[in-house]
């Protein structure tokens, strides 16, 4: 025979009638009258609260909710020409530069070894590159802020 009372734990178990006693509990049971007594009032409870009828709330909180919160509309603006056109422009005005001034720029080169030439031209790429690279890690920064402030307004 078990010794000590059971634990709250196990006399919910046993009156919800999860948990099989084993003899020295059922043993227990039967000889001890505040443990009997306590399943009893548990099974009571439990009986007592699945017998309570369900609470119903006659409102609906999406509607407050929504009604509180501030309309966002994005409005779609129309697409700006603006950079394509100056893009076309500056590599327009490149063009024109090295056809007018072609002559000068190979005298200007002639006296330079073609070692220099290739580190020169290598260089300007590599740090053309680079340039790049960076502003396009700040462009998708500012656009993940721009999303995440988009979603916490709505």
């Amino acid at each position: 025979m078990k010794q000590e009372h059971l634990s709250d734990d196990e006399l919910q178990q046993l009156a919800l009638e999860q948990e099989v006693p084993g003899q020295q509990w059922e043993a227990h049971i039967q000889q001890c009258a505040k443990c009997a007594t306590a399943i009893a009032d548990y099974r009571a409870m439990f009986a007592a609260l699945s017998a309570m009828e369900k609470p119903v709330f006659n409102l609906d909180m999406e509607i407050q909710i929504l009604s509180k919160l501030p309309v966002v509309t994005t409005a779609k603006r129309p697409a700006s020409h603006l950079p394509m056109w100056l893009g076309i422009a500056a590599i327009t005005m490149a063009g024109i530069t090295v056809w007018v001034m072609g002559n000068y720029f190979k005298e200007l080169l002639k006296g330079v070894d073609s070692m220099m030439l290739c580190l020169l031209v290598a260089t300007a790429i590599t740090i053309t590159v680079l340039q790049c690279r960076e502003m396009l890690a700040t462009y998708r920064k500012k656009m993940e802020l721009l999303k995440f402030y988009q979603k916490t307004a709505t």
